[in-house]
């Protein structure tokens, strides 16, 4: 059933509007699997991979929800490198991980060595692990921002649209109630 027009209750159409969603929070292994097109051993091997190879995942794995694994989207970029990297250049998994945490500690701390420095107990490894994720949830923030943006866009048309249309002549119930209509009688020869 189709929803009533907006009336003295409700102001707007906007609630009940289609919203894009884009999941950026946390993935869970399913959505990993899904994202990378891996088995479940597959994701496995490799998060195992990143882990050994300078602990990639320290502060990027949370038990969610069920108590279902999380994982951040800075978690999923690494995966998409580290699968780039062992196939282009035919490199095993945990060689592949190593030159993956490399490369995070290299652009974290600027030195290009990968090597980790500790900073009051805590490794910059987590911090640059949550700074590669913070950059992440930014760039899929903007993304759905500008979907947003485009749906608010072609909403506004349509609203436009809708008010460009002529008034209706009578209200859409009217029909429903003809029978409540005095019947219009014709005046002629035999009637009185």
């Amino acid at each position: 059933m189709a929803e009533s027009p907006p009336g003295p209750g409700r102001k707007s159409w906007v609630p009940w509007l289609p919203a894009a969603r884009l999941k950026v929070a946390m993935y869970t292994r399913q959505d990993l699997m899904r994202a990378l097109g891996l088995s479940y051993r597959q994701l496995r091997e490799r998060l195992d991979a990143l882990d050994a190879s300078g602990n990639l995942l320290d502060g990027q794995v949370r038990k969610g929800a069920k108590g279902r694994w999380e994982y951040s989207p800075a978690v999923l970029e690494m995966l998409k490198e580290l699968d780039q990297l062992a196939a282009t250049f035919g490199m095993d998994l945990r060689q592949a991980a190593r030159e993956v945490a490399g490369k995070v500690k290299g652009n974290a701390q600027g030195n290009g060595g990968g090597k980790e420095v500790k900073l009051g107990g805590k490794g910059v490894n987590q911090t640059a692990g949550e700074l590669e994720a913070l950059r992440v949830r930014v760039e899929a923030l903007e993304r759905e921002n500008a979907l947003v943006r485009e749906e608010l866009g072609r909403v506004w048309k349509l609203v436009e649209d809708i008010r460009a249309l002529p008034a209706p002549r009578r209200p859409w119930w009217t029909w429903f109630a003809r029978w409540r209509r005095p019947v219009k009688t014709v005046d002629g020869p035999g009637n009185p």
